[in-house]
């Protein structure tokens, strides 16, 4: 046999037949974790940690979402009344969920997303870093002063 037949022979699809398909730990994950462990099968576990999971029962999934219709209603007021009126859209600058990288700044954007899913509305975020919106809604760039001896 030559080195091309053996190269050949490698580049043949495996008979799907002798295949099997697992789950396996997440531990696959990490290229630092490079042994035998990784390709054991594991046993799935169903989560119920997701906001409205399909294995939550009727009153925990009432219960979230009062609990997150709430925190919207006191966090975002002017987001939940743009999810109460007539139009399908809600657009809102990125800066309207947390200016400047505050800590729950994810966390109120995927509250408000979820919010309006319930309002059956869709939401666009705009905007750009350094970037306001202006009172007459248009997006306006923040100018910033130019060091002496800078290029123009």
């Amino acid at each position: 046999m030559t080195n091309e037949d053996a190269a050949s022979e490698l580049l043949k699809p495996f008979d799907a037949r002798l295949m099997r398909c697992y789950p396996v730990s997440t531990r696959i994950n990490r290229v630092a974790n490079d042994d035998e462990e990784c390709s054991r099968p594991v046993e799935v576990v169903p989560t119920q940690d997701r906001l409205f999971s399909s294995t939550m029962t009727n009153d925990e999934r009432m219960q979230r979402e009062s609990s997150l219709i709430a925190t919207i209603r006191k966090k975002l007021p002017d987001f939940a009344k743009g999810c109460a009126d007539d139009t399908e859209l809600v657009l809102r600058h990125q800066d309207a969920f947390a200016a400047d990288y505050q800590e729950d700044e994810y966390t109120l954007l995927g509250m408000a997303i979820k919010y309006a899913g319930l309002r059956g509305k869709e939401v666009r975020v705009i905007g750009k870093n350094r970037s306001t919106l202006g009172e007459d809604g248009t997006i306006q760039r923040t100018r910033f002063a130019r060091f002496a001896g800078s290029e123009q």
